[in-house]
């Protein structure tokens, strides 16, 4: 099995959560989006296994290192869903997504490139306003 994760890299510019967040709860022991996506989207408990293969393909991640841009598209049909609209990334985006930050080496991406490749519009038909980095050992 080959990963794709570089080591996380750092820039100055990158909110820091712990800045800006007041004294919140902890947070909780689990969470899983799981059930409101199923929820939203009308799948019944007996369809729910054979969903999650197609709600999330591998998407190549068992033959290259794409697992950064293959996570984003996980958390592009996360989003669509909690709202009840069924959108799954293509394969061939999640590629030439993965193909554009690696000028087509498998290298693997730092998550900071795909993030910000995410708030350019290079992801087509989403897009995020902002990323924040957290520290989860605070």
């Amino acid at each position: 099995m080959k990963f794709g994760r570089l080591s996380k890299r750092a820039d100055p510019r990158t909110l820091e959560f712990a800045k800006y967040a007041a004294a919140l709860p902890p947070p909780p022991a689990q969470f899983s989006s799981l059930d409101q996506v199923f929820s939203k989207l009308g799948i019944a408990p007996a369809q729910q296994a054979a969903a999650i293969a197609e709600l999330f393909p591998m998407d190549l991640n068992d033959t290259i290192g794409d697992c950064t841009c293959a996570g984003l598209a996980h958390g592009v049909t996360v989003a669509h869903a909690r709202v009840g609209l069924r959108r799954i990334p293509p394969v061939g985006n999640v590629l030439a997504l993965y193909n554009a930050l690696t000028g087509g080496q498998d290298t693997g991406c730092a998550l900071l490139d795909v993030l910000k490749a995410w708030q350019t519009s290079v992801v087509p038909d989403d897009r995020i306003l902002a990323y924040v980095s957290i520290d989860p050992t605070l």
